[in-house]
């Protein structure tokens, strides 16, 4: 979907950083996708926006709950770093990249198996830059143990 909006207003463009006038002219597509994620201007522009629907990749390096229940550390920790400011559900975000269903997801939450800092409350808590989620790896071993989803060496 395509949208105008108002970015800067009642501002005349010698006024404008000349470098983000630049930026403007030639149609920089990160600049785009900088405004078109920013808070004050999706406010301003009452424009309603499902970030559900937004696609997103993940880097680095991602592991799958039995590569994790078989790593060293007694815990093991990422941290979630995205270039705009996107309000996604961090259960989601777990979710989606463990390849865990809610139920799973839940239990290992109630079971304190993954935690976040700051805090998840099991209520809708959006994902901030910088977050982290830990997973105790002894009580995932036993979490996958108990629930037979991989067989433990």
């Amino acid at each position: 979907t395509t949208r105008n909006i108002d970015i800067i207003t009642r501002m005349h463009s010698n006024k404008l950083n000349i470098d983000e006038y630049e930026l403007f002219l030639d149609n920089d597509i990160k600049t785009a996708w900088r405004y078109a994620f920013n808070k004050d201007v999706i406010k301003k522009n009452r424009v309603i926006v499902d970030y559900s629907k937004i696609e997103y990749i993940m880097s680095g390096d991602i592991l799958l709950l039995e590569e994790i229940s078989n790593r060293e550390e007694d815990f093991v920790e990422f941290e979630i770093k995205f270039d705009y400011d996107i309000e996604l559900d961090i259960a989601y975000v777990i979710r989606k990249n463990l390849m865990i269903s809610v139920s799973q997801f839940n239990r290992m939450i109630d079971n304190d198996i993954i935690s976040t800092y700051p805090s998840y409350t099991g209520k809708r808590l959006k994902v901030k830059y910088g977050q982290k989620v830990i997973i105790n790896r002894k009580k995932l071993q036993s979490f996958l143990k108990e629930a037979m989803l991989f067989p433990m060496k």
